[in-house]
């Protein structure tokens, strides 16, 4: 039976993607990372589940999953102009879910969810790699 340290590699891809190095992590078996996995903060999270709904003011109210932080929601009143900016303030974050309510003229707007935070762990993976 091998006691030694276990390997393991994971790819996830949602579109074509380029190698041009790969590097793995052991779990080692003693010593002060033991038993922690240095590829646990390269495992996708969830995408967000989005929802964008008019409430009875006329405010939209939109909100989204978000248990690690990950994201954050930007706007832009033209997507054409690849202009897009934080949303001003802080959404309300309640048991995982984010929402804003958003009062708008009438104006064309837009939102997006973007990624902010890739690694979930408070260990830099680069140090768990050495």
């Amino acid at each position: 039976m091998n006691h030694g340290p276990q390997a393991a590699v994971r790819f996830v891809f949602t579109d074509k993607i380029f190698f041009s190095r790969i590097r793995h992590g052991i779990i080692r078996p003693c010593g002060p990372f033991a038993g922690i996995n240095p590829l646990e903060a390269c495992k996708p999270s969830e995408p967000p589940t989005l929802s964008i709904h008019r409430n009875e003011s006329g405010q939209i109210n939109v909100r989204w999953t978000d248990e690690a932080g990950t994201f954050q929601l930007e706007s832009t009143r033209d997507i054409t102009a690849d202009a897009w900016a934080p949303f001003p303030g802080d959404p309300t974050v309640n048991e995982g879910v984010s929402s804003v309510s958003i009062t708008i003229a009438k104006t064309t707007f837009s939102v997006s969810l973007k990624r902010i935070k890739a690694d979930r762990r408070d260990t830099p993976l680069g140090s768990l790699l050495r």
